[in-house]
């Protein structure tokens, strides 16, 4: 038997976060520049409307009713996401294009009610009928812009006009759909546009749609853009009442449309690789991925957790026509006669196509927190009150790649499609993009730390010595105990690198006197998980590796070291539920069904797991009482990762996939062969690696890192959080 190509890797590294978060300071955001639809439309298309659209119901109560108490353009009864942002940076609410006489010094919003992302014209060219016929697509919202951008620059610095202003486009696409849905078009015929619309979005980041000439709309200085994926348009009641099925197949478990949710998912993975393209075209940019459809679907699974009524997810609060969706094409919200349901800050759905104020101030929590957005908008905002710069990373961003030439020839960790979601090349994370402290280090406002190994690199703010692969025992023990050692055979565990971190503190505390570390966060971990694999994987049992476990001891031995060189900030990883990696589920395969949990994890192998991160609590919680002025961090990969297993809807990963290695080979239950490994020649990643979990078998995807980065950051999975330090 082959071994794996790579092992785990999540390890130690030391990373500044020195004068973060300075009380009474400000955002690094000055204004708002907003395009997009109803989603964001804080007033232009009722400045519009007359005389050319007569008796809109925007105009009427109850719109507004909520918040302002009277109707103000916006197609919700208060607030949208815009506004909840534009609070939370401490600016005013953005005005509308259209307000003759508005002051734009702090913002301005292009947005349109019914905005598509394609022009009136290209539409009404296919036939569809397009509600309201104006032309306000993205392409006429830009040409509004690019007229006002003379007086919106005016007295500020040349090029550097938007470098404190956060752009957000859109969302975009909803609108080309439901004309197409509306103007009876199938599902499918619609899935032949959304390529199209697609590149209209991501165009729209990019270019100004000038004719002479083209204007890029980055080079303008526009330095922070959010881009928003679409909702779940098989969720929506004017969808659900237009599509409406009598079979119970075509709808999923929450109600919802399955056809016209694919339309959805896939929009929303084309963004996805869109902004994966311009993150790399323009890595000085900030590109914000956020996100309607998974909270939209997080709010239908849990209404409970977001005080939402259950029993009313899919009825409109604003409509008429009674269940399954209130919703009827003749009785609008807005018209005499059509209520508002008692309580709409209960309610998910509003007019039967837009929100209420409740769910909009949900979705725009976890764009300024987490976790809807990628970075979160707050983390970059708030990493301008940052005095030192850092870069954090949870695992190696390069050390074993840098080794591996000549001592370890032919590292599949070098080769795509590693590194491709993020970065569009490989860096020697072993994971399809990055990893839990890359998202630590952008929430925080820091660069990734530099890999120790990384000849000339500037360590001032921080160095990682991570190596994938590296145990918590050294290679001369294990190989004491005949145990394989298998990728990599070096020097790299936990003793190793304090070692290395021993001999390089001179330079890192050059000039820093007594107190070098007391702004410096420690990352020490996760430790023993390669331990038990190399046991496992060297034909013990479950009960043998079991024996090892007291390893813990050299993790919290590790821990107080660092505590003596003056670590006032550290960081202690559990390890994860070994049971559910597919190497060893494949490895350990049992015939009886009672070996497994109800995840699909090996019950035998998850033992492991649990024994390390009972006795690691323990030795913390020793720790903490022995130093109780340093803060030790408690955090988790253990319970997020079942989380993951038990909810893959909540976090946007495929529940039929949740156990299969995207980049693999070798087809379910768990699609991972030993000798056909991630980075071998006809090995390639699943389609959209965003709702995988694994990614190679041994480690998880991006996108799996980034939920816990942010359990972390934020909590459930840290004792206390980062941010709370940070603070």
């Amino acid at each position: 038997m082959r071994p794996p190509h790579a092992a785990l890797l999540l390890l130690f590294i030391l990373a500044y976060f020195r004068g973060a978060y300075s009380n009474g300071s400000r955002s690094r955001f000055t204004s708002i520049i907003s395009f997009g639809d109803s989603f964001a439309d804080t007033g232009n298309l009722v400045m519009w409307a007359d005389p050319v659209l007569p008796g809109l119901l925007l105009k009427n109560l109850p719109y507004g009713e909520t918040f302002f108490g009277h109707p103000t353009g916006r197609a919700t009864d208060g607030r949208l996401v815009l506004d909840f942002i534009a609070e939370a940076l401490g600016l005013p609410f953005v005005p509308p294009y259209l307000d003759k006489g508005g002051n734009f010094s702090a913002g301005v919003n292009f947005a349109v009610a019914g905005a598509p992302a394609l022009t009136l014209q290209y539409l009404q060219g296919q036939n569809l009928t397009v509600n309201p016929p104006i032309n306000s697509s993205l392409y006429d919202q830009l040409v509004w812009f690019q007229k006002l951008k003379p007086s919106l620059c005016k007295g500020r610095q040349g090029t550097d006009c938007f470098g404190s202003s956060l752009f957000v486009m859109g969302e975009f696409g909803a609108n080309d759909y439901r004309s197409f849905l509306l103007s009876n078009r199938t599902v499918e015929q619609a899935t032949a546009y959304v390529p199209q619309i697609v590149d209209s979005v991501s165009q729209g980041v990019e270019v100004l749609y000038m004719l002479n000439p083209l204007r890029i709309l980055i080079r303008h200085g526009a330095k922070y853009i959010v881009v928003p994926d679409i909702f779940p348009l098989g969720c929506v009641p004017t969808v659900l009442t237009k599509l409406a099925s009598p079979n119970k197949v075509d709808y999923y478990r929450n109600g919802c449309l399955k056809s016209a949710n694919r339309l959805g998912r896939y929009h929303n993975s084309l963004l996805r690789q869109r902004i994966s393209v311009l993150r790399h075209k323009y890595p000085h940019a900030k590109i914000i991925a956020a996100e309607y459809y998974r909270p939209v679907l997080a709010f239908l699974d849990m209404p409970g957790h977001f005080g939402l009524n259950s029993s009313t997810t899919l009825l409109t609060c604003c409509g008429a026509g009674g269940p399954p969706y209130n919703y009827d094409f003749d009785s609008e919200c807005g018209r005499p006669g059509v209520m508002a349901c008692a309580d709409p800050s209960q309610a998910l759905q509003w007019d039967g196509f837009y929100l209420t104020e409740s769910a909009y101030w949900a979705v725009a929590d976890g764009w300024l927190h987490g976790p809807y957005a990628d970075p979160p908008i707050m983390h970059i905002a708030c990493s301008a009150l940052l005095s030192r710069s850092s870069g954090n990373s949870f695992a190696d961003t390069g050390n074993l790649v840098m080794w591996a030439d000549p001592i370890l020839p032919g590292l599949l960790l070098k080769n795509l499609p590693y590194g491709e979601t993020f970065f569009g090349h490989p860096t020697g994370r072993a994971t399809d993009g990055r990893l839990v402290l890359d998202f630590i280090a952008e929430a925080l406002g820091l660069p990734f730390v530099p890999p120790y190994l990384a000849k000339g690199s500037n360590f001032s703010a921080g160095v990682n010595f991570a190596v994938a692969g590296a145990p918590a025992l050294t290679l001369t023990y294990l190989q004491g105990q005949n145990l394989t050692v298998t990728i990599p055979p070096i020097n790299s565990s936990l003793h190793d690198q304090l070692e290395w971190f021993q001999k390089l503190k001179p330079s890192l505390c050059k000039e820093q006197g007594a107190d070098c570390f007391g702004g410096s966060l420690f990352i020490m971990g996760e430790f023993g998980s390669n331990d038990y694999r190399n046991i496992l994987m060297s034909n013990r049992t479950v009960e043998q590796a079991l024996i090892y476990v007291p390893l813990i001891d050299s993790i919290a031995t590790g821990v107080e070291k660092l505590i003596q060189q003056g670590a006032k900030y550290i960081v202690v990883a559990d390890v994860f539920p070994t049971g559910c990696i597919p190497p060893i589920l494949k490895m350990l395969a049992s015939p009886n069904k009672m070996d497994y949990d109800r995840h699909g994890c090996l019950k035998s192998g998850n033992r492991l797991g649990r024994s390390q991160n009972s006795l690691l609590r323990q030795r913390i919680k020793m720790l903490r009482h022995k130093y109780p002025h340093t803060k030790i961090i408690a955090t988790e990969y253990y319970r997020p990762i079942l989380a993951f297993l038990d909810m893959p809807g909540h976090f946007g990963l495929n529940n039929s996939t949740t156990l299969l290695t995207c980049c693999g080979a070798g087809g379910p239950p768990y699609n991972y062969d030993f000798n056909t490994g991630c980075g071998l020649p006809g090995v390639k990643a699943c389609t959209d690696p965003s709702q995988a979990l694994q990614w190679d078998g041994f480690h998880l995807t991006e996108s799996a890192y980034r939920a816990i980065a942010d359990g972390w950051l934020h909590g459930p999975y840290a004792d206390p959080t980062i941010m709370d330090i940070a603070r």
